[in-house]
């Protein structure tokens, strides 16, 4: 190799170095419209992490939009490490809310996420609504078993259940709280 082309090697190894650098420094916040454009829900701060919820196509054999549930590291580039996805479950799922609250003196990323339900023949008609809670463990940001397995909080159907009117408290943030109060889990 001559001595022009060594020259230009290492100029390029030392930009390419030097955008490596940038990428690994880039704030968490920024990374969710770059790696998913025009698809971003909404963003999460949590932690020493950003929290993205994007509009993706269904996985299985439908037409829709699901969503999936990422989380971006401060100084880690922009890699999106999976948390969650929100299938499409009789019709596309819709992030209703994302807000950080405590259990049990521990910070938790909460989603409440509900689709259309209607099925003529068993009386239903109306969302069903799930919450979800989100923890940091061991380095990894898991379901927080506490709430997901609790079945006054996991969720509930707003509208008509069996043929008789039925309603969620969980439907809002403010329900949620009001939730977990309730249940002694803050």
């Amino acid at each position: 190799m001559s001595g022009r082309a060594m020259g230009l090697a290492y100029l390029m190894g030392v930009a390419l170095s030097a955008i490596l650098a940038g990428c690994a420094a880039q704030p968490a916040d920024d990374c969710s419209r770059q790696v998913y454009p025009d698809a971003v829900i909404v963003d999460e701060r949590f932690g020493d992490s950003a929290v993205s919820f994007v509009g993706v196509e269904a996985e299985r054999d439908v037409s829709g939009k699901e969503i999936q549930v990422v989380r971006f590291r401060d100084g880690a580039g922009c890699w999106a490490e999976p948390v969650d996805r929100y299938y499409y479950e009789g019709g596309e799922p819709t992030l209703e809310a994302s807000f950080i609250h405590t259990v049990q003196g521990e910070p938790n990323l909460f989603t409440i996420v509900s689709w259309p339900l209607l099925h003529v023949g068993l009386g239903m008609n109306g969302r069903l609504y799930s919450v979800y809670a989100y923890h940091e463990v061991d380095g990894v940001l898991a379901v927080n078993d506490l709430v997901v397995k609790n079945k006054e909080l996991y969720g509930g159907v707003e509208g008509i259940l069996g043929g008789e009117p039925s309603t969620f408290e969980g439907k809002t943030e403010e329900g949620v709280v009001a939730l977990l109060e309730r249940l002694g889990l803050e």
